[in-house]
């Protein structure tokens, strides 16, 4: 799988449009590939669409519209559902980078509660409690 500095080099290597197709198609590169990010991971870890649905404080459809490509999550959305799917902070911060949000940031106050909360492997219900504790928006409401 390459990394993204691979990407960098090829793409300041590209001198022509055939050399750029050549490169976006290639299938380590991001294609807004959410839903089967999220789920693979959901896969592995035996959590299915019901507990996952019974975890979060969401519309059922909209959940399963975010679990099926039809629609992607706003970057709060995505957190709780990878906060729901008990991800670690990589995987939450890849699937943030799939949805193209900013990943979670040590020096943001609210960023700093999400990320121990994700560390300490805290419910999406217990997250949403210790934001609003802190006097911060809850990821779900």
């Amino acid at each position: 799988m390459k990394n993204t500095e691979d990407f960098f080099n090829e793409l300041n290597n590209a001198h022509s449009e055939g050399s750029l197709d050549r490169i976006i198609s290639d299938p380590d590169i991001s294609h807004d590939r959410f839903h089967i990010y999220f789920c693979s991971i959901l896969d592995s870890r035996g959590i299915d669409k019901k507990e996952l649905v019974k975890r979060l404080n969401l519309s059922r459809t909209y959940i399963y519209q975010l679990l099926n490509g039809t629609r992607l999550p706003g970057r709060d959305n995505a957190i709780a559902l990878c906060a729901a799917g008990t991800f670690n902070l990589t995987e939450t911060n890849h699937c943030l980078t799939l949805i193209k949000a900013s990943a979670l940031y040590a020096k943001d106050t609210r960023d700093a509660v999400i990320i121990y909360g994700i560390n300490n492997k805290l419910s999406i219900d217990d997250l949403n409690v210790l934001l609003i504790k802190k006097d911060m928006k809850p990821l779900t409401e």
